[in-house]
């Protein structure tokens, strides 16, 4: 007898398999027992393997797995009872899963279940924790990568972006408004929608951690228990409190959901300190709650009202995430948005403030002894904008601690084989240094410590822009 398993897995032509079975049956005499998901084979093999299977097959015999037993075997066979209990608690919300989810195959429901157990013991929940939404996360992206390991991108991009905005590309889908064709976004939230899940994502949180988690990067499982309200944390952006809020506004009452509605319109109006980003999430999920009627107001009112609102914002008490800002602009078509060039502008600001506060600590421990030297490779296109003038001035008057940091400094730039592709761009400003530090520097007779490495740094500055130019 020979079983030939997981038949729904074969990689080739399913007539090949067919070949082989006939001569096994025909010329070895040998008893075949074919081992499958039927469904997904058919489903794979279509048309041949119903032609086939009519030919060769005498007898069907179907195993339905029992999932909920499994479960719970599965669960109390767990190593760690902080894990085992927090998941006994949750068992029927697992079995639940499992049935929405389609699954039936036993390996993964174990493969659910240990990660599961793993996030768990790894983050230690507080008591009042509510770890349904970990448990849904975990659970589209075993699922989803089990049945296809080609996902992994599609399913990290659902926690990348957060469950609101899957949610708002949902209702772009189904409205007609989605511009996305077969971007990553569109592909994630048409995932979630085909395990049915979309209730569920509507209460993940952004999650840069877990995203990383589902492309298999180590993270720290801090800050994935953070993102997901894990563990008592009191976060320092009102904009990103609320957004959790409206996560989960589908176990709300109404009351509740009009009142924390009027708590993010009130976040937005003030312009809190906190990120741009956050803030414009926040918009958009106020923008999408609009169009599903939870919030009065006429469109016109309220982007008359956001507008108001934005432009009012100071950009030096403000951050922004750039990375999430780009993503937003490269597949979730932040530049359609009404307030977008209000949006930019302050982007800008919040980068030329950012970019001017780096110069300045950059230049600070080129003088600083206390602190080690700074490299010219890892801090390049800082001195871009700066004025060589003052530079010069600065180091002349703090010579000769600001000459040897800067020679110190150029030396570890020669450590670099390919120096010219990241310092081109600043050969013009070493050069300009060199020559100001040259006509500047009052000589004496005889000359000071200060004053020869001086001259020496503008040497090295010199070669330096030959070097890079």
């Amino acid at each position: 007898m020979v079983c030939l398993d997981d038949v729904e897995r074969f990689g080739g032509d399913f007539s090949v398999l067919f070949g082989f079975i006939v001569y096994l049956l025909d010329r070895g005499k040998i008893h075949c027992v074919l081992l499958a998901d039927e469904d997904r084979a058919k489903e794979k093999f279509t048309p041949d393997f119903g032609k086939y299977k009519e030919r060769i097959v005498g007898r069907t015999v179907t195993i339905t797995p029992d999932v909920a037993a499994f479960c719970t075997q599965t669960i109390n066979g767990l190593g760690d009872p902080i894990a085992r209990e927090w998941l006994s608690r949750h068992r029927q919300y697992i079995e639940e899963l499992m049935a929405q989810c389609g699954v039936s195959n036993l390996r993964t429901v174990r493969y659910f279940i240990t990660e599961a157990a793993s996030l768990i013991s790894d983050m230690r929940p507080i008591e009042q924790s509510d770890i349904r939404p970990l448990l849904s996360a975990a659970c589209f992206w075993i699922v989803s990568t089990s049945r296809d390991a080609s996902q992994r991108e599609t399913a990290a991009t659902a926690f990348r972006i957060g469950g609101m905005s899957l949610a708002i590309q949902m209702h772009l889908n189904r409205s007609g408004g989605s511009s996305g064709g077969d971007d990553v976004v569109n592909r994630a939230s048409k995932l979630v929608q085909e395990y049915g899940l979309e209730a569920q994502a509507a209460t993940w949180p952004q999650s840069a951690a877990f995203a990383a988690m589902v492309k298999g990067r180590e993270v720290d499982m801090a800050l994935i228990a953070e993102d997901f309200s894990l563990h008592a944390y009191e976060s320092g952006s009102k904009a990103r409190e609320v957004q959790l809020q409206l996560s989960g506004y589908r176990q709300m009452t109404d009351p509740e959901l009009q009142s924390a509605i009027y708590e993010a319109i009130t976040v937005l109006e003030i312009g809190v300190e906190g990120d741009l980003v956050e803030l414009l999430e926040l918009y958009r999920t106020l923008r999408h709650f609009r169009q599903l009627g939870f919030i009065a107001q006429s469109e016109e009112n309220y982007e008359h009202m956001m507008r108001t609102a934005f432009s009012s914002y100071d950009p030096t008490r403000l951050t922004c995430d750039k990375a999430t800002l780009e993503f937003m602009l490269e597949h979730q078509d932040a530049t359609s948005l009404p307030i977008w060039s209000i949006v930019d502008t302050l982007s800008k600001a919040i980068e030329a403030r950012e970019d001017s506060a780096r110069k300045e600590e950059f230049l600070a421990q080129l003088v600083d002894p206390t602190v080690p030297v700074p490299g010219l490779i890892e801090s390049r296109g800082l001195f871009d904008g700066l004025d060589p003038q003052t530079y010069a001035t600065e180091l002349i008057a703090r010579a000769p601690i600001s000459t040897e940091r800067l020679s110190k400094a150029i030396q570890k730039s020669y450590q670099v084989s390919n120096v010219k592709s990241f310092l081109e761009k600043d050969a013009n400003f070493y050069d300009s240094v060199a020559r100001i530090l040259r006509k500047d520097l009052k000589l004496d007779v005889p000359r000071t410590i200060a004053q020869v490495s001086v001259l020496s740094v503008a040497d090295q500055l010199s070669s330096l822009a030959d070097k890079v130019r």
